[in-house]
């Protein structure tokens, strides 16, 4: 009996967690199911879905197993009495998958003997085309545990005596036993996101009675499979680029097989066929055998390679077709372009399958790369921080390929369950250092979104020029300029300019902040980022009905124009602001009477504004005392302060011409106003010009924040940090969403949205982004072995102990006297 057989690694590790199983039921699970399971969540991923995607789809489970040589021993045992029915039946492991996913299509499992696999895809494709499904999973496995199981093959006929597995060729005896988990994801092609192959056409049959015996195969029936097949999927054996054979080296099936190509295809062809056997590379996985030869074929496909066929040295004499030159067996690995490829698969009782599959057409062009320079965000969770990093370490070591972080994207636009890992990087950057990685171990729970709107000192010249590579920011802004372009202003220049002194402007002033943060609020909900609360600091209060839904873009933009406008028309003081760190009662005490507190930012921390002169004098003495101050730009307006009076009058008129009437804003608004406000009031002019005149609350509006919120504060920079920093609930994420940077890269922005996700929100990361067409193209990077499992502890896997025998029986008496 050979000693050699072909084995899988990890047959003892599972992941049993992830799975909801009890540690004490996975110990006696079959391993195949165990690792079935495992699998089927990598194919799953790797063609781009997310599991929660198939919740509830009509998607079937077909596994294709013949024997768990777990089974029988559990059986035995009355410790165990009950639970191997669940744990190791083969009837139930299909259902087992089904039961994960939540899928309702068809859950059984298929067993005819070594076609299997093929017998249970054939089967799928037909479910599809039947409409009974929309979706299968074909998951097989074969492991070989018991010697018994060995030894009873063996006496059979069907292994070779010196365990190696000889397709074609005259040393051949039979084959070696080999092992395999395998899962196979067949959906339409019009909802694949990636596509390693298209099913063309499947078709079985059976030999029915032979003179010569059950396990005898039959040329007559192998070729009229062949003969039917071709004649009902319209190609012609002509177009066939290669054959992938059952082939397995033994005496009775390679001659039948290499006839039966011959009369059914070769006879219709003027070229030779291109052939092979993958069991000359991994051994014969029996049932599992079928998937092992389109994962061949898959990666031929992928790769332009076709894998040779080893041990072929010279062929049979009964192998005429070879002999004569119409089959070329493959020995070398042999460039190839793809096409049909026919696979060949029988079971030894006579089921007999053939598949026809085709390469997916899609070229990648350019390796990949895509058309805009942004940089990608590529945001990914998993078991453990290894399994995080080992994506993203992946991304950072390939060329950006725009495919395949779309392909990670759409699969993370949902949280997967049982990941309590999360990390994030930036790819393609510029500059030196062109990623920024940050794992995090945070457990996905849905937590309130606070947006918080920056107002006064946070605009820097150039600082929408990086955000507008993102389409759905440059749209945005595009809109507003268009209402403003009749009133000769360019919302685009203003925003991009490198004149430093663009915004000493008023209007200039207004409209970059609010264009900006108009901009900044489409991007965070194309992304599904939307607000639970809403707050303005100071004019950041303008942008809040925009991001309430209660005005449109239009409309918030145009209020920005007409009160800047009215302050140009208006005849007020040369004002300035600035940031004053003093408790309140010192601050009052120090501060002239011409100078009013615009902004109660926390109880240490206050915003003046007042007359130019007086402002700088009040400065100067506290610094004089060692007292932190600082200059806010404020286009020499002293905002909530009595100063602004005239300009407020005339806001209003402007306001009341182009603002709504019967607009109420949502209970999420938190107004930082001192008037009292209610959302059974419509929204109105009168809103926006009392909260200019008077002072900022801000200090008791966040204190209305909930503990588990991310809060985000949109703003051109992070002028705000420092106060909610110190002030909002430890327990509150607080996350910038952008700052100034000098050379205008989009990093920070991105780095903030992946802070988003660490933080447990879902940001739909591809909607920042060109739309990539699905499916990918051949030559996009597999996804399936980059993940990894929380296998920290060993698992049963049956293990078969020479026993010792007493052969002897003998006593030994010493007796003394």
């Amino acid at each position: 009996m050979p000693h050699r057989i072909g084995k899988v690694n990890n047959s003892e590790k599972f992941d049993s967690e992830f799975f909801n199983i009890p540690t004490t039921e996975a110990r006696i699970m079959c391993p195949m199911i165990r690792m079935l399971l495992e699998h089927t969540y990598e194919a799953i991923i790797d063609a781009g879905v997310n599991p929660k995607e198939l919740q509830g789809t009509r998607t079937s489970v077909l596994t294709a197993i013949s024997l768990s040589e777990t089974q029988g021993d559990f059986f035995l045992k009355s410790q165990f009495a009950g639970s191997p029915m669940i744990a190791c039946n083969i009837s139930l492991m299909a259902n087992q998958i089904s039961y994960w996913l939540g899928v309702i299509g068809q859950s059984h499992n298929i067993d005819t003997a070594c076609s299997s696999s093929n017998v249970a895809i054939v089967k799928a494709y037909k479910l599809i085309q039947s409409g009974e499904c929309d979706a299968a999973i074909i998951a097989s496995a074969n492991l070989c545990l018991h010697p018994h199981v060995q030894f009873q093959f063996y006496h059979l006929g069907v292994l070779s005596s010196d365990g190696y597995c000889k397709p074609f060729d005259e040393e051949g005896t039979g084959y070696m036993r080999s092992e395999t988990v395998a899962v196979v994801y067949l959906q339409k092609a019009k909802n694949a996101r990636r596509i390693y192959a298209t099913f063309v056409h499947g078709k079985i049959n059976c030999d029915g009675f032979k003179e010569e015996g059950i396990t005898f195969p039959s040329v007559k029936k192998q070729k009229m499979l062949l003969d039917e097949f071709y004649k009902e999927c319209e190609i012609m054996p002509s177009e066939i680029s290669y054959m992938e054979a059952h082939a397995t080296g033994t005496l009775a099936g390679d001659p039948v097989e290499v006839m039966s190509i011959d009369q059914a295809i070769c006879a219709k062809r003027n070229t030779p066929l291109l052939m092979g056997s993958v069991k000359s590379n991994l051994g014969h996985s029996e049932p599992a055998s079928g998937l092992c030869q389109i994962a061949k074929v898959l990666l031929a496909m992928e790769t332009g390679t076709i894998t040779p066929t080893i041990y072929f040295k010279r062929p049979r004499k009964e192998l005429t077709a070879i002999i004569e030159g119409r089959i070329k067996i493959v020995t070398e690995p042999t460039e190839w372009e793809g096409g049909y490829v026919a696979i060949n698969s029988f079971g030894f009782g006579g089921a007999n399958g053939h598949i026809l599959i085709n390469s997916n057409p899609k070229q990648k062009i350019d390796n990949g790369a895509p058309n805009d320079d942004l940089p990608r965000l590529v945001a990914v969770s998993g078991r453990t921080e290894e399994a995080v990093k080992i994506i993203l370490d992946d991304v950072r070591n390939r060329p950006i390929d725009a495919e395949f972080i779309s392909l990670l994207h759409h699969i993370h636009n949902d949280d997967i369950e049982g990941h309590p890992y999360r990390g994030y990087m930036i790819t393609g950057s510029k500059i030196s250092h062109n990623t920024i990685n940050k794992i995090e171990h945070t457990p996905y729970i849905r937590r309130p979104i606070c947006f918080i709107f920056s107002g006064l000192g946070s605009q820097w010249f150039g600082m929408s020029r990086a955000l507008m590579k993102f389409p759905v920011f440059a749209k945005a802004i595009q809109k507003c300029g268009i209402v403003l372009r009749s009133y000769g202003i360019s919302l685009t220049d203003i925003l991009t300019s490198d004149n430093k002194n663009i915004f000493d402007n008023i209007l200039n002033f207004l409209l970059s902040l609010i264009g900006l943060q108009i901009g900044l609020v489409d991007l965070l909900t194309s992304i599904g980022v939307v607000p639970d609360f809403i707050i303005g600091h100071s004019i950041g209060e303008l942008i809040c009905g925009y991001a309430d839904g209660c005005l449109t873009a239009e409309e918030t933009i145009l209020s920005a124009y007409f009160i800047g406008l009215a302050f140009q028309e208006s005849k007020i003081i040369n004002g300035s602001m600035a940031e004053i760190n003093l408790d309140l009662e010192t601050l009052k005490v120090m501060c002239s009477s011409d100078i009013d507190i615009a902004c109660y930012n926390s109880s240490s921390n206050f915003i003046v504004t007042g007359p130019t002169n007086s402002i700088r004098a009040f400065l100067d003495k506290l610094q004089a005392d060692n007292i932190s101050v600082k200059r806010i730009p404020c286009g020499n307006i002293p905002f909530h302060s009595r100063y602004i009076k005239p300009a407020v009058a005339k806001s209003e008129i402007y306001l009341n011409q182009i603002l709504p009437q019967k607009r109420f804003c949502s209970s999420k608004w938190l107004t930082t106003s001192t008037h009292e406000y209610s959302n059974t009031i419509p929204l109105c002019s009168k809103y926006y010009t009392n909260h200019l005149l008077s002072p900022v609350l801000f200090a008791k509006t966040i204190r209305s924040v909930p503990k588990d919120t991310v809060t985000i504060e949109i703003s051109p920079q992070n002028i705000l940090q420092h106060i909610l920093n110190n002030y909002l609930y430890s327990t509150v994420t607080n996350v910038a969403l952008y700052e100034r940077t000098e050379n205008h890269n989009n990093e920070i922005f991105l780095k903030s949205i992946g802070k988003l996700y660490n933080a447990g929100l879902q940001p739909q990361i591809a909607n920042l982004y060109p739309t990539v067409e699905f499916p990918v193209s051949r030559g996009t990077p597999m996804i399936s072995p980059l993940i990894r499992w929380d296998h920290l502890e060993d698992l049963f896997v049956m293990r078969v102990c020479k026993k010792k025998i007493i052969d002897k029986k003998e006593i030994v008496v010493s007796i003394s006297t």
